[in-house]
């Protein structure tokens, strides 16, 4: 026959197997969604600093095989068109 302890004492090792798994589950899915947040973040200021390049040169972005140029939108407004110019 089992004892009082004996069951007292797999209760507390259910529990605290399942509190563990719980803690570990909860940071590692925190700190997945931190690191994730600061690589868009990177990500983004890194584009924000190449489209406010001196020169106003276009500049490509590219994911896996998508590929596109950008240009920030204030250097198109600083070139005024060739037929804007009055002779």
């Amino acid at each position: 026959m089992i004892n009082k302890n004996t069951i007292i004492i797999g209760l507390l090792l259910i529990w605290f197997i399942g509190s563990a798994s719980y803690l570990i589950w909860s940071f590692t899915t925190t700190r997945n969604n931190t690191l994730r947040l600061e690589g868009y973040t990177a990500a983004v200021n890194d584009l924000i600093n190449q489209a406010e390049n001196k020169e106003c040169l276009p500049f490509e972005i590219f994911s896996g095989e998508r590929r596109v140029t950008l240009i920030n939108t204030k250097c198109l407004q600083q070139q005024k068109p060739a037929e804007d110019i009055p002779e």
